[in-house]
Parts: structure tokens; sequence; C-alpha cells
């Protein structure tokens, strides 16, 4: 857990084909879920999350992406992190705040040259602020997920035997992993 990012992903080559792995959790939904997580397919992706009486802004859910590969196994790409409106409104703050660091950092360089007030300098400040604001925000809803994301790991490894656990360790050089964890 102590990888920088938002979501964290895992690529995992399993062989079973993609139905069985889908059953599997549905299985372990059934005989072992204390935390009554609930799954949602959308499209090709299902969604392992908690209740919504239960969450909070700050409470991960894990998506499973299965896809079929050529050996009639399964390529699961799991991605634990907040959900997809909170995942889209962070990346869209950041992408705001950049934007008026760039402009402000503009401004500020053509007034300096032109001799006049460097009043720019406060929208790149304001740019600056607003980024670090929502990274301080971003691992502050890290920390208080931390319990929750653990708990999905721990589900996913009793549905799948995968141990996303070792996997977090840098240097696990896994079987099942063709590519480890990868923070975005």
């Amino acid at each position: 857990m102590g990888h920088s990012g938002f979501r964290y992903h895992y690529v995992i080559q399993l062989r079973e084909p993609p139905s069985i792995i889908e059953e599997k959790v549905r299985k372990q939904m059934r005989r072992n879920n204390p935390s009554d997580l609930r799954l949602r397919r959308s499209n090709k992706t299902l969604v392992l999350r908690f209740p919504s009486h239960e969450s909070k802004l700050a409470t991960p859910q894990m998506e499973l992406v299965l896809k079929p590969d050529a050996q009639g196994g399964t390529v699961l790409r799991l991605v634990i992190g907040p959900s997809y409106g909170v995942w889209k409104f962070l990346k869209g703050m950041l992408l705001s705040c950049a934007l008026c660091g760039s402009i402000g950092l503009v401004l500020t360089f053509m007034q300096w040259n032109n001799g006049s007030g460097v009043w720019g300098l406060y929208i790149l400040l304001l740019g600056l602020s607003g980024w670090l604001f929502i990274y301080f925000v971003a691992e502050e809803g890290k920390r208080r997920g931390k319990d929750a994301t653990e708990l999905l790991k721990t589900f996913m490894h009793d549905a799948l035997d995968v141990d996303l656990f070792e996997l977090d360790r840098p240097t696990a050089v896994g079987t099942l992993a063709s590519t480890g964890p990868e923070p975005t």
C-alpha cells in the first residue's frame, strides 16, 4: 500500500476461463461474505463494492475485468480505488489545477518580460495550491480506505487463491502476475 497514486492495478494470468472465475467470486460471496459485499456487472466489468449504507466517499471498490486469452485462460485486471465518479472528479480537478497553473505561468512570464505587475503569479499559486489540496485529500482517502482495501484483497485471496498482498511487495516475482501492482 506504499505506492503513490489514486488507484491500484493488478494484472493476473489465470488458467480458468472467465465464466469459472466469475462463478468462484459469486460462490465466495454466498459462502463467506461477512462485510456484505455486493457484486454488480457493468458490461464486461464486475464491480465488487460495499453496501451503499456502509459506504463513505473514501470507501474503495474493486473492478474486475475478465478477458479470455489464447490458451483458454483469463487475464484478470483488478483495479482497487474510489468509485468511478469520485475518480473522475479528482482527475478533473487535477486537470483544472494544472491548466490554471499553466495559464498563470505563461501570464507571469509575459508580464515579467513587459515589466508590468506579475499578477499571473497569483493564478499560478492558486493552481499549485489546488493541486496540493487535491493530492492531500487523495492521500487521506487512501489512508481512511486502507482497511476496506485490505478486506477486498482478502476476499479475492479467498475466492481465487491469488495473494494480492504478496504482489504488493516490490521484491515479489509472482508467477501469477504479468505486471504486478501499478499505481495510477
